[in-house]
């Protein structure tokens, strides 16, 4: 929502929230609460970062959201770049 998908209309948000081939991963429920609402810089996942961080960034392109500097920085210092 604080990255842009707040000017969506009603068929981008259903889009959004059921896309299983980009945005949507399985996961348990303790760590889905522990994630929350959380982006690159302020959360990332204990193994697989820097395919997290892909996955991330590539559902933000595709959706023409925004990414902040530190979630940038967070991503390049996920993957070693």
């Amino acid at each position: 929502w604080d990255l842009g998908a707040w000017s969506w209309d009603q068929r981008t948000r259903m889009e959004f929230a059921n896309d299983l081939d980009r945005n949507l991963i399985v996961t348990s429920s303790a760590v889905n609460r522990e994630k929350s609402d959380a982006t690159l810089s302020e959360w990332l996942p204990t193994y697989d970062v820097c395919a997290y961080s892909t996955a991330f960034v590539r559902v933000v392109a595709d959706y023409h959201l925004m990414l902040p500097r530190a979630d940038m920085e967070a991503a390049r210092t996920s993957c070693g770049i």
